[in-house]
């Protein structure tokens, strides 16, 4: 499944002659199936070496991160939960 997914390449990522473009090419093709915390392990050693494979790096990794409008809304409902519990049930 992983070499037909190599074979459909739908952009051309830098560095693809390197180890460090195959770590950032195999980082892609797990984003593509939904493995985030694998794409989170590739990047993470992509720190060093040629600037756009870390800048690509940075990018694919910052998709797979938590948005800060997802943990202001939990936070939000949490407070008003608290707020709920304290005035109609203590």
């Amino acid at each position: 499944m992983l070499a037909a997914m190599a074979d459909q390449k739908t952009e051309e990522l830098p560095g693809a002659d390197t180890p460090e473009g195959q770590r950032l090419q195999d980082a892609q093709l797990a984003f593509e199936r939904g493995d985030y915390g694998k794409v989170r392990e590739l990047t993470g050693t992509l720190t060093g070496g040629d600037p756009d494979v870390v800048a690509a790096a940075t990018a694919l990794r910052r998709r797979t991160s938590v948005d800060p409008a997802q943990i202001a809304i939990v936070c939000a409902c949490l407070v008003f939960f608290l707020f709920i519990v304290g005035k109609y049930v203590l």
